[in-house]
């Protein structure tokens, strides 16, 4: 509203302020995160209160920078007129105005009776010419007293919530105080939806109580720890559906919409892998992950966040990606290993709820989960899926006895689309995932064995080739879908692959293998004819 009255310098300087004050949070953020690795609920507690500390010393900056604009133009709309002792006094309080703001906060008690203008007469004489220029200058100083007063209002807050963070760090209370909280929470929304507003020509959102109406049903557990982009995506959402309040409503429970694609699409990291990190843990509380123990129930609930995405989603890759600037040196070696842990089994929610998608979107009455995949293959393009990857690992026997586990019917084939979304089907052509919503552990060892899991990387980096060299020190392919300690693991599925064993390149290539070949044919081979098999019926269906 004001910016032709703010210098460059003055501009790029509110820019730059802004921006550390964005990379504060980040920081903040990311160390509440590391909190959780050691369970520490008071330095869990401590960060959270100093990011929302941070979020409003965001809208003091902002507010602090408006008003010195509301000032300066008031200044060029006196320094138009005849210069006389009225106009000096008005200016040097104006000039004394400004000083302060970089202290601290001006003081304006005693100076509001020298710049009043209702009763004085010879001002508007002199000064002013016209009428409405007089009611302009008159509403500005109005505009200014008002401003200046939520500015103190503010930076009062502000102050409650330093002194309340230093007692509670220095172990004087053991709860914060709430009021500052959800005061700076409030006043750091409400700033937002202003942005967006001078974005849209929306008439309605002028309405105040409107404004704190949306406020309140954009607040959530979660909204503190998006970057301003995002909040401003989501609130102008609103703003256009303002009729309805729906879409605002679902964005803590799900992340198949248009307004969390939004959001997540302007919550932007770069290569800062502690950004991309802070960005998985807020993926992380939205769907409500935890540790998996392989009940029906719990699957249940963890895909209905984001029951409606397809495997072939544009937000898979995007994931993938984030988690490769997350973890570049992997998971197993990353110090965030709480993080690390949901992210690793989240692969095994991730393939779950695509297994799902496929039999609710394609599945028809008594067709198998095979030709269902069949169905949904034949609408991608042939560029996006492959038959071709090794399903090796997915052949694990017994290591004593090398029996199969139960489930097991000759082979388990592989299909991946865009290579992150993998499929594993039995030799009855049966979904097979290490977690499943139609069953229980008991009831799934071969899911459990050899299931399928989202992969992170974006190709077969890692390999293997007759020398018996694996590429494990560049492979991300390695480093964040194969490499993965027991620590990080469900325990059921730990528990019952330590009988297991994956074959070798060699055993997996031998035609007279005792365990996995059969009819003189190596367990390559038979999975080779499987694939085959499914191609074939695949394109009957077509």
């Amino acid at each position: 509203m004001f910016a032709k009255y703010l210098s460059k310098k003055r501009v790029l300087k509110e820019r730059r302020i802004k921006r550390k004050l964005e990379a504060k949070s980040a920081a903040i953020l990311y160390a509440l995160n590391m909190a959780e690795n050691e369970a520490n609920k008071n330095d869990q507690n401590y960060y959270k209160g100093k990011l929302v500390l941070l979020k409003g010393f965001f809208v003091f900056t902002d507010q602090t920078f408006l008003l010195n604009a509301l000032y300066l133009k008031i200044a060029e709309s006196v320094k138009k007129q005849k210069r006389n002792s009225k106009y000096a006094m008005l200016f040097l309080f104006l000039k004394k105005l400004l000083s302060g703001t970089k202290k601290r906060l001006p003081l304006f008690k005693r100076c509001w009776k020298s710049v009043e203008v209702k009763n004085d007469q010879i001002l508007k004489k002199t000064i002013f010419r016209k009428k409405n220029e007089i009611k302009k200058f008159k509403k500005n100083i109005s505009s200014l007293k008002l401003e200046s007063e939520r500015l103190e209002k503010i930076w009062s807050n502000i102050e409650s919530g330093m002194h309340n963070l230093e007692e509670y760090r220095c172990g004087r209370i053991d709860v914060l105080n709430q009021t500052w909280i959800e005061s700076l929470e409030a006043l750091y929304l409400l700033l937002m939806i202003k942005k967006s507003m001078s974005k849209l020509n929306k008439t309605f959102v002028k309405s105040i109580p409107w404004q704190k109406k949306l406020m309140q049903k954009i607040r959530n557990k979660n909204i503190m720890y998006w970057p301003s982009e995002s909040i401003r995506a989501l609130v102008e959402q609103c703003l256009n559906n303002h009729h309805s309040f729906e879409d605002c409503e679902i964005l803590s429970v799900q992340i198949d919409s248009e307004l969390f694609t939004r959001m997540w699409h302007a919550y932007l990291v770069g290569n800062c892998k502690e950004n991309a990190q802070n960005k998985l843990a807020l993926l992380m509380s939205m769907v409500e992950m935890r540790t998996l123990n392989g009940s029906r129930r719990q699957t249940q609930e963890l895909v209905r966040h984001f029951r409606r995405l397809a495997p072939d989603a544009p937000f898979w890759n995007e994931l993938a990606k984030t988690v490769q600037i997350a973890f570049p040196e992997g998971l197993a070696l990353t110090s965030n290993q709480v993080l690390a842990k949901k992210i690793n089994q989240f692969r095994y929610v991730i393939s779950a709820q695509q297994m799902q998608f496929i039999r609710d979107n394609y599945l028809q009455p008594c067709m198998k989960d095979g030709a269902a995949l069949g169905n949904y293959l034949n609408r991608l393009d042939k560029k996006k899926y492959s038959l071709k990857e090794s399903a090796r690992l997915h052949q694990k026997h017994k290591i004593k006895t090398g029996q199969a586990p139960k489930g097991y019917v000759e082979t388990n084939i592989k299909v991946v689309v865009n290579f992150h979304s993998e499929f594993i089907l039995n030799g009855n052509d049966v979904f097979v995932n290490e977690i499943d919503m139609l069953k229980e552990p008991n009831e799934n060892e071969n899911g459990i064995i050899n299931g399928a899991s989202f992969n992170y990387a974006d190709s077969n980096d890692y390999r293997g080739r007759k020398s018996q060299k694996w590429n494990t020190k560049n492979s991300k392919h390695y480093k964040l879908d194969i490499n993965i300690p027991e620590k990080l693991e469900p325990e059921f599925r730990t528990k019952a692959i330590k009988k297991y064993k994956a074959p070798s390149l060699t055993n997996y290539n031998l035609r007279n293998h005792p365990i996995y070949a059969n009819n003189n044919q190596s367990a390559h081979h038979i999975n080779k004819l499987a694939v085959l098999k499914f191609e074939k019926e695949r394109v009957q269906q077509n």
